[in-house]
């Protein structure tokens, strides 16, 4: 049985520096390896167009120097694959079930109307109010950071 949170390092290239953060550019998370179009050195995920497979939001220490375009090193946390599809899957698609449930115990003939319908809609898209605070909350307990390089001797 895997995981629920790993810690991983990457090497990427920053993208854009903002408030404290840095957008950057995953280059060593490819899973298409055997691929042809990524041995002529495309990058991960060249073969669909896309420049890199993964982009990560670092913080930034105040004593750090970066620029966009710098090749770096960062540490991120991921989450297992299956929990966050849950999550992100399963708290929307549930409350929009419960409100179709509710639907059939209070009002069984109007359970189709399109009143019901709305408000499973409804139901569904507040769904991912707490998906939202949920990954908020991750973010914060983890967050993911650019590592220095060692001083050159």
């Amino acid at each position: 049985m895997g995981s629920i949170i790993s810690v991983k390092e990457s090497r990427g290239i920053i993208n854009r520096i903002n408030n404290g953060h840095a957008w950057v550019s995953l280059v060593d998370n490819c899973s298409s390896e055997g691929s042809t179009c990524h041995a002529e050195g495309g990058g991960c995920g060249a073969c669909g167009g896309k420049k890199s497979g993964r982009t990560v939001r670092a913080s930034l220490d105040s004593d750090m120097s970066v620029t966009p375009g710098m090749l770096i090193t960062v540490r991120y946390t991921e989450i297992n694959e299956l929990l966050g599809a849950l999550i992100v899957f399963g708290i929307p698609l549930g409350s929009a079930l419960f409100s179709l449930f509710l639907w059939y115990i209070i009002a069984p003939g109007r359970a189709e109307s399109g009143l019901s319908i709305l408000s499973s809609g409804a139901a569904f898209a507040a769904g991912f109010i707490p998906v939202r605070i949920i990954d908020g909350i991750f973010r914060r307990r983890y967050p993911s950071r650019i590592i220095p390089p060692l001083p050159q001797r």
